[in-house]
């Protein structure tokens, strides 16, 4: 048996069976946050864009495209999934994936920012710019947000059967970070 399984007294085949599900799908979510009032002036609350199928699957063709040696596409962050929280503080999370909770559905990001952008050609000047966030980080720059957090939640690196939580604090000007240990042990099996 594999010295790691004993230590957290699991079978080798459980443990293995956790580290192929990391490995090859990871359950993994990312997204950013920033204030309402960067979009919507006059306005509280705050502005959670997310991951989606469709945003993965233009990250990993970019990807491939660039391995190619090719430019990349569309940016991946397009394609976030938009909930606002009315008179919510930036790092309230109690309830967000709950739409009970006072969330709205707002589009996708691109959508959003055709209709609310104060940017003419954002499209052009930021939707394709190498680097991971690059293009969205020089975005929420140019409508003059000051802070915002970069969000990543997917099964943990760091303990069996456990869920991670990874939240940025930006500018990068000094970027401070914190990552959780949501919970161990008790995650559902799919």
């Amino acid at each position: 048996m594999s010295a790691a399984a004993e230590d957290i007294g699991v079978s080798l085949a459980e443990y293995l069976d956790w580290v192929e599900t990391w490995y090859y799908q990871r359950g993994f979510t990312e997204g950013v946050a920033f204030p309402v009032g960067a979009m919507y002036p006059g306005n509280r609350g705050t502005i959670f864009a997310v991951s989606t199928a469709a945003s993965t699957i233009q990250f990993n063709h970019n990807e491939a495209r660039k391995k190619a040696g090719m430019l990349e596409g569309d940016s991946h962050w397009r394609q976030y999934a938009v909930w606002i929280f009315q008179d919510r503080t930036l790092l309230n999370f109690w309830g967000i994936n709950n739409p009970t909770t006072g969330g709205s559905y707002g589009g996708l990001l691109h959508e959003v920012l055709d209709q609310v952008a104060f940017v003419p050609e954002w499209r052009r000047e930021f939707g394709v710019r190498s680097g991971y966030l690059t293009g969205l980080r020089d975005l929420l720059r140019r409508l003059n947000v000051t802070y915002w957090l970069e969000l990543k939640c997917g099964y943990s690196m760091r303990e069996f059967r456990g869920l991670d939580f990874y939240v940025k604090v930006q500018p990068d000007q000094n970027p401070d970070s914190a990552w959780y240990l949501l919970c161990d042990r008790d995650i559902p099996k799919f």
